[in-house]
């Protein structure tokens, strides 16, 4: 297949995580089990490094698991299921993340061209994810937000500094008057 020229790819910060939201359900692309691919309102694997390769494809690597997005079976045609696989450095494993709007983006496959797609539109959580060819769909378009790095340890709240008691002082008893 020839390969579509493309100047709008999204550059990545190398050392952040991501969350990929759908647009039209707003959950996030999940991670399961090492293996499985599916959206979710709120799970663990719901985070991803995008790597460059080369000229704009990057491979797409969960950090829980250290796989990438991977469509199965090096799969072309439209439904062709994405899970997590190690990484091979095959065309089913790039991507190319393109704008499609503000602050939306297409993920396509160097494979086939396709976009990263729910399956069926549902809004289900563990709703698979395929490929499929571009119709501009809500559900072929996402959001990628930054993770917060969390920071290494709690902040224990301020202690409380109290001044140091000094002992009572002595009273003296009054002189008796003769």
């Amino acid at each position: 297949m020839a390969e579509k020229k493309v100047s709008s790819a999204k550059k990545f910060d190398a050392d952040k995580f991501y969350k990929i939201i759908s647009k039209r359900t707003e959950k996030a692309l999940t991670g399961i089990n090492g293996e499985e691919i599916a959206m979710a309102a709120s799970a663990e694997g719901q985070e991803w490094k995008f790597e460059e390769i080369s000229d704009g494809w990057v491979k797409i690597v969960s950090k829980d698991s250290g796989k990438v997005l991977d469509i199965i079976l090096g799969g072309t045609e439209n439904g062709a299921q994405v899970h997590q696989w190690e990484y091979t450095g095959a065309d089913n494993q790039l991507w190319r993340v393109e704008s499609a709007g503000r602050c939306v983006y297409k993920i396509v496959s160097k494979a086939s061209g396709k976009c990263l797609d729910v399956v069926g539109m549902t809004d289900e959580d563990g709703a698979r994810v395929q490929i499929w060819e571009d119709v501009a769909g809500e559900n072929q378009t996402w959001k990628i937000q930054a993770v917060k790095a969390k920071s290494s340890a709690a902040k224990a709240p301020a202690e409380k500094k109290t001044a140091a008691k000094k002992p009572a002082a002595k009273k003296k008893a009054p002189a008796k008057k003769s």
